[in-house]
């Protein structure tokens, strides 16, 4: 039997293995989220084991969220489910709309808010790439295009721009437990606008950028001051990602939490 065994390839081995290995963690997420889990493909599967061990970290439990940046509403859907609480989605691109609004059939706890957050009311222009997780308001720097060749590719979309906490107050929304932000250099825009929100709140994620992806874009120091200033401390980092050209670290999340809570 040992003979027969090793003569099928190393690599048939181990793609039994991982099979067994995915068919577990289905069955254990299935058990944990429900039976939306199954309808999840490979990259979602693996987006929802990372991000509730993040959470599960906390050692806390939460309820509203604020996704802010909701891109195709993967991570929503994702809060959604670990929360069982209502989480609504900010994005102002109208086909990533179209996406979260799909996901929003599954997961009714998705509310879409079609606007982009920012420091002031205004009405200005988006740079939608063609690889839609990398359109900002800011203009993207040749560093960005040299690191990720596919990107790059944008047309000006106009969209509104508004302050999280006059969009909060409009809408009656509920105060979140936790604001995830992913803006591509926006993020001092959007933590401006949200001032009065983020003394409601305990914990923020938020991108941390080492490098200068955008013009005039937030960096990790000035983030880093930003939300310590507002009464945060930094508990957790995830997703630190390195350039493959030389290895040096470009970006990370950093998960805050309120200080004394």
């Amino acid at each position: 039997m040992l003979k027969k065994i090793l003569k099928f390839p190393l690599t048939t081995c181990q793609k039994v293995i991982e099979w067994r290995q995915k068919k577990k963690s289905i069955s254990l997420l299935s058990e944990r989220f429900g039976g939306n889990v199954m309808n999840m493909n490979d990259y979602e599967i693996h987006a929802l084991l990372h991000i509730s061990r993040t959470l599960d970290r906390l050692e806390d439990k939460l309820d509203i969220i604020y996704d802010i940046g909701s891109n195709d509403g993967l991570w929503s859907e994702i809060f959604a489910l670990y929360t069982g609480n209502n989480v609504y989605a900010f994005e102002p691109l109208p086909k990533m709309i179209q996406l979260i609004q799909m996901r929003s059939k599954r997961i009714p706890l998705i509310k879409i808010q079609p606007v982009a957050c920012g420091a002031t009311w205004s009405h200005t222009n988006i740079n939608e790439d063609n690889f839609a997780p990398s359109s900002s308001i800011l203009k993207m720097t040749d560093l960005h295009t040299e690191e990720w060749s596919f990107t790059g590719k944008s047309s000006a979309l106009a969209v509104n721009v508004t302050p999280l906490d006059d969009w909060r107050i409009k809408n009656y929304l509920p105060f979140p437990s936790l604001i995830k932000i992913d803006v591509q250099g926006y993020e001092n825009e959007v933590l401006t606008g949200a001032s009065e929100t983020l003394k409601k709140t305990k914990y923020l994620w938020i991108e941390l950028n080492l490098k200068n992806f955008y013009e005039n874009g937030s960096s990790f120091d000035s983030v880093y001051k930003k939300v310590t200033g507002l009464g945060f401390e930094l508990v957790d980092v995830v997703d630190l990602i390195r350039s493959r050209k030389n290895n040096q670290l470009m970006y990370m999340d950093g998960i805050f939490k309120k200080c004394g809570q």
